[in-house]
């Protein structure tokens, strides 16, 4: 929480990012500690509490060690640290270590910090979540789940988002739509998917594969293989359970840019947009074959 050692002309966000990722895990319900003795350590600026969090503004921005933070990024960290309290009990470094839930430090986005397992900000603490839940998919909860097959859709829409400001599609989302899932998987596949020609295959595959991780499907080698052997044609499928823990599919469609989502019995289940939005209907064809075979 040293800000003065983070370079002036990053302080805001880093700080920014501070308050994002601890907001996020607190709406996920994990749990945020502080390292003992915080709350009455002295940075070079002062109290954590005192001379930075809570300060006035007038006399926080007069400091040279938090010059560039924004008022509007204090208040966001002002909030996040008046909420519930979002920052947790103070515990010991030994209490941390002996928690056997999986876990990492956090805090500003310090060059060179050299801890492992450090976060700083919302995506960083997503993924080791992420690995997390894909060990342990038992655990995801379907209730606040956005989407039957993308339990973590708001997430890996922003993958999406990425690829359109990217590409330089930015202006084609309106006012008010760049978290508008619809919207965003619109211009992404009318605008960008469609217009990829030969580099198709290999792009469809690319996101497509970051939209499974994004919310903790499992890439399911064996049954990729036995579905190119059996298809003659090349298969990428990813497992998850979902929300009656039994096993569900996507299997991404090189050729259209969309995924195939499956039940555990391999009935092919229609076509879908890289959102989980519905494009197109069921075919017995497209079922997976090696499931069916196996089943029947």
């Amino acid at each position: 929480m040293e800000v003065s050692a983070v370079p002036e002309d990053q302080r805001d966000n880093s700080v920014k990012e501070l308050a994002e990722v601890v907001s996020y895990a607190h709406k996920e319900s994990d749990k945020c500690c502080m390292e003992k003795g915080m709350g009455k350590h002295e940075f070079k600026y002062g109290n954590f509490f005192l001379d930075f969090v809570y300060a006035e503004w007038s006399r926080l921005c007069k400091k040279d060690e938090l010059k560039g933070i924004q008022q509007k990024t204090l208040q966001l960290l002002q909030n996040t640290c008046a909420d519930k309290p979002s920052l947790g009990k103070e515990i010991s470094p030994e209490e941390f270590d002996s928690y056997e839930m999986p876990s990492a430090r956090a805090g500003l986005n310090i060059p060179d910090i050299c801890i492992k397992d450090y976060i700083y900000n919302y995506p960083d603490w997503k993924n080791k979540k992420l690995g997390y839940l894909q060990l342990h998919q038992n655990e995801i909860d379907w209730k606040k789940a956005e989407n039957n097959f993308l339990p973590f859709r708001s997430f890996s829409d922003n993958i999406l988002v990425e690829e359109i400001k990217r590409h330089g599609m930015e202006k084609e989302l309106k006012d008010g739509e760049a978290t508008d899932s619809h919207a965003i998987a619109n211009v992404f596949h009318e605008k960008i998917m469609r217009n990829k020609g030969n580099a198709l295959f290999v792009y469809a595959r690319e996101i497509g594969e970051r939209i499974c991780f994004a919310n903790a499907y499992i890439f399911d080698d064996k049954l990729s293989r036995a579905e190119s052997k059996a298809t003659k044609q090349n298969r990428y499928i990813y497992r998850l359970l979902n929300s009656d823990k039994e096993m569900q599919y996507i299997s991404i469609d090189t050729r259209h840019g969309m995924f195939e989502f499956h039940d555990k019995n391999g009935d092919h289940l229609g076509e879908y947009r890289f959102n989980g939005e519905f494009n197109s209907g069921a075919e017995s064809d497209h079922s997976l074959k090696s499931i069916r075979k196996r089943k029947n």
